[in-house]
């Protein structure tokens, strides 16, 4: 996904827990930023990714998450995934590739998203996240408790 996506790492756990953690799971250096709890949005009790402070155009945004809390403020970009705890034969992330792969060709996220929405009511519901990241070997390795805002590469928007 790295080469199709811009990832970061965007997680409401504080950083002297998550990142050491992050540097255990990114071993290909995929995320090219880390945001940690003191990046997030205090809003009515819970911990908010305001995508807006990414800094980047939000209709080549999206973010993977577990917990419809976290993206209340852009829902139209969230992409919500069901939990993960040592599941090792869960396949959800990996079954989203294909969708990502073509999110990557679009210029504008939301009405891919909409489609998603659509097609699979259950996509809608933001149970749980996990990430999935495909190494360069095939491997994969998963994320816990996190939450990944990609941003879409294009010609015309500098992600």
């Amino acid at each position: 996904m790295g080469q199709l996506f811009e990832c970061v790492l965007f997680t409401a756990s504080l950083a002297k827990y998550a990142d050491p953690v992050a540097d255990l799971l990114d071993r290909w250096g995929v995320f090219r930023a880390r945001l940690f709890r003191e990046s997030c949005v205090f809003h009515r009790g819970n911990y908010v990714k305001d995508l807006s402070r990414l800094g980047r155009e939000l209709s080549k945004v999206i973010i993977v998450d577990n917990s419809p809390a976290s993206y209340i403020f852009h829902p139209e970009n969230a992409v919500p995934v069901q939990s993960w705890f040592d599941d090792m034969t869960d396949t959800e992330l990996l079954d989203l590739i294909p969708f990502f792969e073509g999110l990557s060709q679009e210029d504008d996220v939301y009405s891919m998203l909409h489609r998603l929405c659509t097609g699979y009511p259950w996509s809608c519901l933001g149970i749980f996240f996990a990430a999935t990241v495909l190494p360069p070997n095939g491997i994969d390795q998963r994320l816990l408790h996190c939450s990944l805002p990609l941003c879409l590469r294009s010609e015309s928007a500098h992600c």
